[in-house]
């Protein structure tokens, strides 16, 4: 299960669902999703395209559907040796086990952990360099911290050398140095390997630093379509961003601002 605690055939049944997941081009087309048996919904008719190459965040406030939205994209992906994920959860400290090594738990995850084991002991080392990751691989994950295990599960998706990463706020148990130095050679991997990259952040800084375009959501339900109820989520580019940060440092008064100068409506078809 990719997702700790995540029934998938029971959750089908509390929720609905329509559109379609074209991962060619990692394309959503009018996708749905809701909740409950009252249909309280988290989005709808949401359009969204990720280039390759590209990394896109999505910023919101808490208990928008964020981590929903990476859900949904999880758990409809044919997984197979053409079409490979990297995933960061936001629960990575219960994404080890606890017996075996950092670098053991990372070797689960590649193709042939046992028959190339060297190979592959070699290949993280060099991976985590790449990432500007220093810590003790040997260590088990009750020996390490937090911020330790959130670069774990970092270096553990990048090694399996995917041509997707979905991260859910991989820097939140980061201090801003080791944060900084990461990000800096995450973004020069997935240009260098033509990966696709979805991440959810809450730091501006972060998504500045790391993103090509962003999709802001201002509360839920939302839509990137104009649809009444709907509070309309916005894709922003990167350059625009940068041109607004030093107003709009913090997290809450860029999320104002955007809403106050680029959506015309803060609830579609509210008053």
């Amino acid at each position: 299960k990719i997702f700790r605690n995540w029934n998938y055939k029971k959750a089908n049944k509390l929720r609905w669902l329509n559109g379609q997941l074209n991962m060619s081009n990692i394309e959503l087309k009018d996708i749905s999703f809701a909740y409950g048996e009252n249909q309280n919904k988290i989005f709808s008719k949401l359009n969204l395209e990720f280039k390759k190459g590209e990394i896109f965040a999505i910023f919101a406030p808490n208990g928008t559907g964020k981590s929903t939205l990476l859900q949904y994209i999880l758990n409809s992906t044919t997984i197979n040796k053409e079409n490979t994920i990297g995933y960061i959860p936001q629960k990575y400290n219960e994404s080890f086990f606890n017996w075996l090594s950092i670098k053991n738990n990372i070797q689960l995850v590649k193709q042939k952990p046992i028959e190339e084991f060297k190979k592959n002991s070699l290949d993280i080392s060099k991976t985590a360099k790449n990432l500007n990751i220093n810590i003790d691989l040997n260590l088990r994950p009750l020996q390490c911290s937090g911020g330790m295990l959130q670069q774990a599960s970092i270096l553990r998706a990048f090694s399996i050398k995917p041509n997707v990463i979905i991260a859910d706020e991989p820097f939140a148990s980061l201090d801003y140095k080791i944060a900084k130095k990461i990000i800096y050679s995450m973004r020069e991997m997935v240009q260098k390997n033509n990966m696709t990259m979805i991440v959810v952040l809450h730091n501006i800084e972060d998504i500045k630093n790391l993103c090509d375009r962003v999709l802001v959501i201002p509360s839920k339900p939302f839509s990137t379509s104009e649809i009444e109820g709907h509070y309309q989520a916005l894709i922003i580019e990167n350059e625009f961003i940068k041109d607004n940060l030093n107003d709009y440092g913090d997290t809450n008064s860029f999320l104002n601002f955007v809403k106050d100068n680029l959506i015309v409506d803060t609830k579609v078809g509210k008053s």
